[in-house]
This record gives C-alpha cells, structure tokens and sequence, in this order.
C-alpha cells in the first residue's frame, strides 16, 4: 500500500465522485433495490447495488457491513450494459462516474511503465496486456460500526486485481496487515486528494512475488457515515 499524489486528477474531480457516491446511498431503498446485482433479466452479473448485510465481494461466512454500487466494463461490456439509477432520479450521475472511470484509467495506465521499470523490464512490457482492460469501479458506504467481534464493513481480504486505485472520505477504517510484524496496522489517514494504491493478486502473480498483495479490511469506527470509491484495475479479460 502507498500514497500516490502529484497524479495530476484534479481535486474537483475526487470531491464529485465520492458526493455521488453519498446522492446515490442516500436514494430511497426501493429505488436502489431496482438496481439490485445479479436480477435473472439483467445479462451482465456483477453490477449494479449491493444492500447492507451482502456476501458478495468478497464472499465471506459473515456478511459484509456496507452497501455498494458497482460499475464494470471490458472489451464485451460497455457502459450501457450496465444497471443506472434513471437520469430523473439522479441527474448527472452516470456522465460523473464515466467521467471518473476514464480518468482512474488514464491514471492507471501511466502508472503500467512504472511498475515494469521496478521489475527491470521495458517500460512498455505491460502495454499489450491492457489494450482493452477490465475494470471495476465500486462506490461503497459504511455506516458507523455496530457491536464487536466480526463485524466488518467489509471482510480481510487480498484484491484480486492487478492493482487498486482507492479514494476516500477520509473516515478512518482501512486495515492492512503487516507480514513482518505479524499484526494489523490502521492506514494513516490519507494526504489531501491522495490515491491509495494496492497491488493485488494478479500483479503479485505476475511479478514473482516482488510485489506483494496484502491483506486488508475496513471497519469504520467513527461516529459518522464513510464511503469510499476503489478502482480495480485489471488486463484484457480474455
């Protein structure tokens, strides 16, 4: 995990895409349950609203305590095969989160070269493997924690994903565990208009290991609502 600034998005674009996040959250619930994920006439799976209490992403004998809404798309799915609130029920929020999409992607994307440069290959190694990548954007928000024990806004878990780019709120929760202290440290509160990025199972896969995917929940112990939007990054689905 680590602290990416200087990514040269603009901090009105961060601010818009987590205040849709919380317009979204906070429609009514039947409104949002019509857009429920996984209904047998919508074709694309995976997309759509996840309700509190959900077991989904990542599955867990615990269910999950946040709510979520979730976009994808790859060389077979595009935007409009997605499940959108009706632009009357939430003006502006499908142009915003294309809007964001295509800029954490552009990000992404710049930050290919990097990672292959770290691993001393060309700078250019990945670029044929993300041609047409597969992405998933999740706007979630967890209420205050409720009780003790395995109570999780959402479960430890490693992403599967080459790697995430995550903006939040700024409430406190992300947990990551630190293999060389055996313990779990809660992530300092991110810098201003920072993206935390997470290297995930693909990406540890890829690189032998030099770069680790690490295990991580969210609990959020504050007195206020949190919401956070990760994107996860993936190459060409085929």
């Amino acid at each position: 995990f680590y602290q990416l600034v200087g990514h040269e998005i603009p901090p009105l674009e961060l601010n818009a895409i987590l205040q849709q996040a919380k317009l979204f959250h906070s429609l009514p619930k039947r409104t949002k349950h019509e857009l429920a994920m996984d209904m047998p006439e919508h074709h694309v799976g995976g997309v759509g609203y996840l309700g509190y209490g959900n077991w989904k992403l990542p599955s867990r004998s615990n269910p999950n305590q946040n709510a979520a809404y979730v976009v994808k798309t790859d060389h077979r799915i595009a935007f409009d095969d997605n499940h959108w609130p009706q632009e009357v029920v939430l003006p502006g929020f499908r142009s915003a989160v294309e809007r964001y999409a295509a800029l954490a992607k552009g990000l992404a994307e710049r930050l290919l070269p990097i990672y292959a440069v770290a691993l001393d290959l060309p700078a250019d190694y990945f670029q044929v493997a993300f041609e047409e990548p597969f992405f998933r954007l999740r706007m979630t928000h967890y209420r205050p924690r409720e009780g003790d024990g395995e109570s999780f806004g959402i479960h430890p878990h490693v992403d599967t994903s080459f790697i995430t780019l995550l903006i939040t709120d700024g409430t406190p929760g992300l947990n990551i565990f630190s293999r060389r202290r055996n313990e779990w440290i809660q992530m300092p509160t991110p810098r201003p208009n920072a993206f935390i990025v997470n290297s995930g199972e693909l990406l540890r896969q890829w690189s032998n290991d030099k770069f680790l995917s690490t295990r991580h929940f969210v609990t959020n112990a504050s007195k206020r609502d949190g919401y956070s939007v990760p994107f996860f990054f993936t190459p060409n689905s085929d």
